[in-house]
């Protein structure tokens, strides 16, 4: 297997908006270093321009809200390369955002990935699709087309919701899938019984990160970060709350980096609990500002709710930080429990002031050993090892 086609309706490029993750591109960049042929067909959805009329006077507050960048215009179609990797990027027409592609405009797509991967004399061995919409019901017809293999990775996503009848007709044409967290993979089995061959796509993060990273000292917990878009479903203000109770008038720090409708809610409830000083809204800063400040830190906290797999965490704990995620979220299962880190309810302030107070508590040493573990964890998740694990998976197809 030489040949894939992958599929998606999130790729980076110098037009899009900036907060769209990059993540499919990091597996991507890796398998062309590797030697493979690889071609990314990204799907845009496009709207009437009824709608980017009524958006525009509101795109940073719908932004800020939603946690990502609010298009006011439609995309064309183009063809372009980033890291080796060719794209093809595809307008597809769609009514109003959270619904599916109209029939006959998913029918125009699926034709202008085909004749693209004809003119590029590019026959794929295998597809890989990432989200469902529009990729599902496009793999279903390339399979037919083309021949081949095809994978699918889930990111948590509402299938059945869309595609209600048609759903296990898509799904069974799926031979390998993927999943993006441990909760995800299990939500999915109780709720689908399909009998096929799976993996677990987690993320990875540059090798860079854990180089030169100094030994922080825990003899006394007071330097607390937090790094994401400043959302209600991030709960990025019950942090705050915590702190107030766990420190009791002590004095702490809580860094914020990144930005989002809920900064003023946080700076209200730092001043309800008296603690103004102590909270500190960076905003969004640059890569290696922000780099500098979680080694400046002693612990990462991000409770958040509906996050399928997020690499900041990673990041942390390859700098050495004690982390703290959400029990039941895209995390939990690379995060052991007092192992590597710790788990909290996601948005619970009070189960939140109870693990800092125990963290307080414990030792040097024993934190030291929670944060030797932690970077551990993040080394066995490099770009590079998690791209070849995950291509490893689609290759193992193959043999069945």
């Amino acid at each position: 297997m030489k040949k894939i086609l992958v599929l998606t309706s999130i790729y980076p490029a110098s037009d899009m908006p900036k907060t769209d993750t990059p993540v499919v591109h990091y597996f991507t960049r890796e398998w062309v270093k590797m030697g493979y042929d690889v071609r990314v067909v990204h799907y845009v959805a496009n709207f009437p321009k009824l709608l980017y009329m009524l958006a525009k006077p509101f795109k940073d507050l719908i932004g800020a809200r939603a946690g990502f960048g609010i298009r006011t215009t439609p995309y064309e179609d183009c063809e372009y390369e980033i890291d080796g990797v060719y794209v093809k990027r595809i307008g597809i027409r769609k009514t109003r955002p959270h619904v599916l592609h109209p029939r006959k405009d998913i029918a125009k797509a699926t034709d202008k990935t085909i004749q693209y991967c004809k003119d590029q004399e590019f026959i794929p061995d295998c597809i890989i699709g990432h989200w469902p919409n529009p990729q599902l019901e496009i793999m279903k017809v390339l399979k037919e087309e083309f021949h081949c293999k095809l994978c699918y990775v889930s990111h948590g996503d509402s299938i059945s919701i869309l595609y209600k009848k048609r759903t296990m007709d898509l799904l069974n044409e799926i031979d390998l899938f993927g999943f993006r967290c441990d909760t995800v993979k299990k939500e999915f089995f109780e709720e689908f019984d399909i009998k096929r061959p799976s993996f677990m796509c987690y993320s990875g993060i540059p090798a860079s990160f854990l180089e030169n990273v100094s030994e922080k000292d825990f003899s006394d917990i007071r330097n607390f970060i937090y790094v994401g878009t400043l959302i209600k479903r991030k709960f990025p203000s019950v942090i705050v709350d915590a702190l107030a109770k766990a420190y009791n008038n002590e004095s702490f720090t809580i860094k914020y980096v990144g930005t989002g409708a809920e900064t003023q809610h946080i700076e209200k409830v730092a001043i309800t609990n008296n603690v103004k000083q102590y909270v500190h809204l960076l905003g969004r800063i640059d890569r290696k500002d922000v780099l500098k400040n979680v080694d400046k830190s002693q612990v990462f906290v991000m409770i958040s709710q509906g996050e399928a797999f997020g690499l900041v965490y990673l990041e942390a704990m390859a700098r050495g930080c004690i982390t703290i995620a959400s029990r039941g979220e895209g995390f939990d299962g690379i995060i052991k429990d007092g192992i590597n880190g710790f788990l909290c309810e996601a948005g619970n302030a009070d189960e939140l002031a109870a693990i800092i107070s125990k963290i307080r508590r414990m030792s040097n040493d024993s934190l030291q050993v929670i944060s030797k573990n932690a970077k551990s964890a993040a080394e066995s998740l490099t770009d590079v090892k998690a791209a070849r694990y995950y291509i490893d998976a689609v290759e193992g197809m193959f043999k069945n």
